[in-house]
């Protein structure tokens, strides 16, 4: 896969991301993480996959919208 490529379907993904919080779907966007997902807040709160999802669509946070602005990916 050319750089161009990966590049777009990196920006899908963020994009995807983005709708399924948004929408509040958990079930799309628990099929857009990796199994081994985790995160951590801006408050150090540390989730899995199951956790992240269950935070942001079970109710407790809710998304308007994510803007993504300028995207850009880096290559090493």
């Amino acid at each position: 896969m050319d750089r161009v490529s990966a590049h777009l379907d990196v920006v899908a993904a963020a994009l995807a991301r983005a709708e399924a919080l948004a929408a509040g779907d958990a079930v799309r966007l628990t099929e857009l993480l990796h199994a081994d997902y985790r995160w951590m807040s801006h408050r150090s709160d540390r989730f899995d996959r199951a956790g992240y999802v269950e935070a942001n669509t079970g109710g407790r946070t809710i998304w308007r919208r994510q803007d993504l602005g300028e995207r850009s990916v880096a290559w090493s």
